[in-house]
């Protein structure tokens, strides 16, 4: 049985995982391991055809990278949006740019450049943007408090938060959560 492993792009969460996975199956592939960005498969001779499961993947809105820069900028993208949503940017001892070289094992001014590439953004907007994004999310779900929500995504205090999230939405968090607007953006689209 041949081991292949694909670069994928858009996806942002769990279920996009559980749906390549499940296109991997019924597409006759064993799945090993489907994170974000990323599949790795056997293919026991029955699957339909790389040309066929790039399509297949591109109908339900995802798309295999190969261009060894767009592979890159999307896993720049997967670590950010998992960091991001893990809420453990207060526990960082790195700070973002710090953090990312270590991930990437290149140093930033290259990983910035190499974003700016392929990405309509800057990489740093894109971090604030996933941070704006989760804090949407977290308002929504009304579990926190301001300070706490600046604090898991590494503002320094609710303040800066605040004002951050201002600047991007146009309201304070505070208008935004008793507002509750529908304007979330898909995490997938926040570069297009």
């Amino acid at each position: 049985m041949e081991t292949k492993s694909i670069s994928i792009k858009n996806m942002v969460c769990d279920r996009c995982i559980m749906a390549v996975e499940a296109l991997l199956i019924s597409c006759g592939y064993v799945p090993i391991s489907v994170k974000l960005g990323q599949a790795i498969f056997n293919d026991p001779g029955t699957g339909v055809g790389m040309p066929i499961l790039a399509q297949k993947l591109r109908d339900i809105g995802f798309d295999i990278i190969q261009k060894p820069g767009e592979i890159i900028v999307q896993r720049i993208k997967d670590t950010i949006r998992n960091l991001v949503r893990s809420g453990k940017l207060e526990h960082m001892h790195l700070n973002m740019s710090a953090y990312l070289e270590q991930e990437m094992a290149k140093d930033y001014s290259t990983l910035t450049h190499l974003f700016g590439t392929y990405e309509t953004m800057s990489l740093e907007r894109f971090t604030i943007m996933q941070k704006i994004e989760q804090a949407k999310e977290w308002l929504h779900e009304e579990q926190m408090s301001m300070s706490e929500i600046a604090a898991r995504l590494g503002y320094s205090s609710a303040a800066y938060f605040s004002n951050q999230f201002r600047q991007i939405t146009g309201m304070t968090p505070s208008s935004y959560k008793s507002q509750k607007p529908t304007d979330r953006l898909r995490l997938d689209k926040l570069t297009d």
